[in-house]
């Protein structure tokens, strides 16, 4: 019994239109494979070693011209997978990029905040607004829609509130770290 070559399908196989057909010879295989590249009969004939209508004839008997469309639907399907891969890298890197931007920030702000005890109560809210901004960005939300739009009555807030506020914020700062 000889041994089979790892490219002969079993007859009990499925092979891909582009992939070596149960029953395909080798050299109408090779032929084959010569077509997905170059598409011309001469060319592959040559190249193989057969005559142009042996070319022809292995072209109808294995229905090469749908195996070779096939097989390019099948190399377009692998690049878009490749594109929409990199793409996706390229959004994971730039939220990354994002999210130390917006830490790096809200450090600032909140040392800021630390040291200005004296920060006026629009400050401190305005440091929130920004944060919060830069946090909507960095997840790719929409920011436009949840922008304080209408001027805020800040006379309300006592003082305790203000603080309380503070107290929220660097709790914040120390549960991101």
């Amino acid at each position: 019994m000889g041994k089979k070559s790892r490219n002969v399908p079993t007859p009990s196989s499925d092979p891909k239109p582009w992939e070596r057909q149960v029953e395909e010879g080798a050299k109408p295989w090779k032929a084959f494979q010569e077509f997905r590249k170059r598409r011309d009969l001469a060319t592959v004939a040559e190249r193989v070693g057969v005559t142009e209508k042996t070319a022809r004839n292995y072209a109808s008997l294995w229905d090469w011209t749908a195996r070779a469309d096939a097989w390019d639907q099948e190399q377009a399907r692998a690049e878009d997978r490749a594109v929409l891969a990199a793409r996706a890298a390229d959004a994971v890197s730039s939220s990354a990029k994002w999210r130390t931007a917006e830490e790096r920030a809200l450090d600032v702000l909140l040392e800021k905040i630390e040291q200005a005890e004296d920060m006026s109560v629009r400050d401190t809210l305005a440091v929130a607004d920004r944060a919060s901004h830069w946090r909507r960005i960095s997840e790719g939300d929409v920011t436009d829609r949840t922008e304080i739009q209408e001027q805020l009555d800040l006379s309300a807030l006592t003082t305790e509130e203000v603080i309380s506020f503070r107290r929220l914020l660097l709790k914040a700062k120390a549960g991101a770290e």
